[in-house]
């Protein structure tokens, strides 16, 4: 598998170490952080070339603060588990859990073009915002000529429900509000 066709998907960063034996504190960032179990197969790098094995886990933390304490086999002192510190890890789409119709991963959005339910381009989504309630996308007008009612700057943020979001298609990259959030 070349490095140009893997779209590696982000799980979590490499916090800290945790205690002695070379465990580390992971913040995760899937949706999906009890499909990592003891065996699994993680990697350091979007080209999926830096391996590590998952040796034992535990998981810690609630709402959108999840974390877990990893060993990775061959990480045995607390010094080989620091110099890991701030490392991205991935997994390889493969060993990504199927989505079901009409859910999509929250980077699949980025970059995805944003339209008013009549069919004029707002702008382009350049993050999610994750709240206790609700995901919000981060769109920037794609120009400065677009008066959105309530929107004073170049970025506003669409709640992810369906009071406002009428279609995201992200193989087209194209989301289509069914209105224009009135508190932005």
């Amino acid at each position: 598998m070349s490095v140009e066709n893997v779209d590696a998907r982000l799980v979590g960063i490499i916090c800290k170490a945790h205690g002695i034996k070379g465990e580390l504190i992971v913040r995760l960032l899937t949706d999906y952080p009890k499909t990592i179990y003891r065996g699994s197969s993680l990697f350091m790098d979007e080209g999926c070339t830096s391996e590590l094995h998952v040796e034992s886990i535990r998981y810690s933390g609630s709402g959108n603060r999840k974390t877990a304490i990893i060993k990775f086999i061959g990480t045995i002192t607390r010094t080989q588990a620091e110099s890991l510190k701030g490392r991205y890890l991935y997994r390889k789409p493969e060993d990504v859990p199927p989505l079901e119709k009409g859910q999509y991963w929250s980077d699949d959005l980025e970059g995805c073009m944003v339209y008013s339910s009549e069919g004029i381009a707002l702008g382009k989504v350049i993050g999610l915002e994750n709240l206790a309630s609700n995901s919000n996308i981060k769109v920037k007008k794609i120009t400065s000529d677009i008066d959105i009612k309530g929107v004073s700057g170049d970025i506003f943020f669409v709640p992810l429900i369906s009071d406002y979001i009428k279609h995201i298609d992200t193989d087209e990259k194209k989301i289509i509000l069914s209105r224009i959030p009135e508190f932005i």
